[in-house]
């Protein structure tokens, strides 16, 4: 912008100084012709009235045949005026000339083609300039008529050059070339300070918009002197206050809108009208594992970046038709993921401009709803086969099973331990509710979970006796105390143990360690016996989950022990995790934050 209020500069000083060059060409080519014509005109009247004592004196002389006397009259005058004094004959012919000898005269051209001479050939007073080839300079020409009564018998032409003329007009074309050069000079001094001095508001200005362009929109013009500029640099002003004004509002909603979508639960895509990306949140960037920059993204086919066709297919069709769409979408990012899709066009006036997906995460509703059919299913089949056998044994009995002495015992037996079996499960499904519900008051009092194990041990020592597997206690270093509800770890150790035992092979070993550090308490329940083969491994902590559902029904599980583990070791802030091998056993890790960890 510099360079251009630089070169306008220039262009200004040098138009103005060539304009007024040319100006001062065409007055001094003017004023030299007038004064010309009019120094020519004036000595051409000189030249006439010097003419007519020649005229009176050779009026009377014969032209003919008289060369001499008219040479030495021609002589005689030219000397006196110091002009050039030629006789001229009706037909043209020189019959004298001051500057030229009687000799030569033969040598001269015919003049009657000479302006002048026909002139006063017609009985006019005429003269002209031209450049004489004979005497080699610009000369007037100056011609009278020479009568004899009424008759004219020659022309007496008077010629004086035009070197005073000529010189007082070099003069005055060289007082010109000086005044012109003194103003060009003045006039390139004052161009170029008018320049400097009016171009600054102008470079103010291109200096503001410049920053304004570039997006400083804090910068503002100064006062400026002239009316008409402060005008605009006022507007200028207000123009950059409004920009400033609804940049800084624009930004703001922006910024608003920025951090609204990226912490959206929910993954947010928009795309314009060709199916290129405008905007990409983080949780759905998170949820297809992408891992560019949204500078990197922008502009991007969205199949380009998320290779998947229903999704692409739904967005294209919003693009195509501008009509909403809500469609239930699978996602493998890595685990199988459920979203509810709904994709609506983006709007700009009249026009479709884009669409905009939002992708909300179903999966766990869907797996709750899964459960929940599960869970009903799972525990109309738990209590049926109960009652089933109750229902079995009351009609046996009642239908004559009670005159069998020697079989309604064992009938009543079994209907005993099918009511115990249906207790145990209704209790284990209240204490799960309670416990999930947040609803069940636990205690919190410092409980020794080395206690707790030596208990339970002690309480399962018969089923391990007759399991035949032994149960040691191995405690690594000092074991400090866990805040906690004694009863609700007791019933997680119980469980642990208890399945330890169950699920051991004949002669086995289970190995209960504990151990603590900087984290909390951590206790291990280690067996070697049949182990979970791994596709079970992820839901084993699921209500009515069974490895070997035939065999966990004979050992009378309900299958909810280790859900109600998993939910009592959460409340009490810890965390359980299994590893397993198939015929190689399984260890149960069990964090507890200790006391000087939980916050009481």
């Amino acid at each position: 912008m510099r360079s251009f209020f630089n070169r306008f500069s220039v262009q200004l000083t040098l138009g103005f100084c060539l304009t007024l060059a040319a100006a001062m060409t065409l007055a001094g080519f003017s004023l030299t012709r007038t004064l010309k014509a009019q120094w020519v005109s004036d000595l051409a009247a000189d030249l006439y009235a010097g003419a007519e004592p020649i005229v009176t004196e050779m009026s009377g002389l014969p032209i003919e045949n008289n060369t001499q006397a008219l040479q030495r009259l021609t002589k005689q005058f030219s000397h006196s005026g110091a002009r050039r004094i030629t006789l001229v004959r009706p037909d043209g012919t020189v019959v004298a000339d001051s500057d030229i000898s009687p000799v030569n005269l033969s040598h001269l051209e015919n003049h009657s083609d000479r302006p002048e001479v026909q002139s006063a050939l017609k009985g006019q007073n005429s003269f002209s300039l031209r450049f004489s080839h004979t005497i080699k300079q610009d000369l007037l020409y100056a011609a009278v008529p020479l009568r004899d009564g009424d008759r004219i018998k020659g022309v007496v032409r008077v010629a004086v050059p035009l070197t005073l003329v000529n010189h007082r007009l070099g003069h005055i074309r060289w007082t010109i070339f000086w005044i012109t050069l003194v103003l060009m000079s003045s006039a390139l001094v004052v161009t170029l300070w008018f320049s400097h001095v009016k171009m600054n508001p102008l470079r103010q200005m291109a200096r503001v918009a410049e920053e304004l362009a570039n997006g400083n929109f804090s910068v503002r013009m100064k006062h400026i002197s002239t009316e008409e500029l402060d005008r605009l640099g006022q507007t200028l002003n207000y123009l950059a206050e409004r920009v400033q004004t609804t940049i800084r509002d624009l930004s703001h909603d922006r910024s608003e809108l920025s951090a609204i979508l990226n912490n959206l639960v929910e993954a947010v895509v928009a795309v314009d009208a060709g199916g290129r990306i405008l905007f990409i949140n983080p949780a759905l960037k998170e949820l297809f594992n992408i891992k560019a920059g949204d500078l990197e993204l922008e502009g991007r086919l969205f199949l380009e970046v998320i290779r998947h066709n229903q999704i692409n297919e739904t967005l294209n069709a919003v693009l195509k038709d501008g009509q909403k769409r809500a469609s239930e979408i699978k996602a493998l990012s890595p685990d199988e993921q459920i979203f509810d899709a709904h994709a609506v066009p983006l709007l700009g006036g009249a026009s479709r401009i884009g669409a905009l997906l939002i992708l909300h995460n179903i999966t766990k509703i869907r797996k709750l709803e899964q459960i929940r059919r599960d869970f009903v299913a799972n525990v109309s089949h738990e209590l049926k086969t109960p009652l089933a056998a109750i229902k079995g044994f009351a009609e046996t009995l009642r239908i004559g099973g009670l005159d069998d002495k020697a079989n309604r015992l064992e009938f009543v037996e079994s209907i005993e331990n099918h009511a115990d079996r249906m207790s145990r499960l209704v209790d284990d499904l209240l204490d799960l509710a309670a416990i999930e519900s947040g609803k069940q008051t636990l205690s919190r009092e410092p409980v020794s979970l080395l206690e707790v194990v030596n208990e339970v041990v002690d309480d399962l020592k018969t089923l391990a006796s007759n399991k035949k597997t032994r149960v040691s206690v191995e405690p690594t270093g000092g074991v400090p105390p866990i805040r906690g509800d004694k009863a609700k770890l007791k019933q997680v150790v119980t469980n642990l143990i208890d399945n330890a035992i169950k699920f051991n092979k004949e002669g086995g070993v289970v190995t209960i360690t504990l151990s603590s550090n900087s984290a909390g308490l951590k206790m291990d329940v280690r067996d070697n016996g049949i182990g979970i083969p791994s596709q079970d491994i992820p839901r084993i902590f699921e209500r009515f989950y069974r490895v070997d559902k035939a065999r966990s029904r004979e050992m009378g599980g309900t299958g909810l022990g280790l859900a109600i583990v998993k939910h009592i070791v959460e409340v009490h802030g810890g965390s359980v995790q299994v590893e397993s091998s198939v015929g190689k056993g399984s260890t149960f890790h069990v964090h507890f934050p200790t006391i000087s960890s939980n916050p009481s």
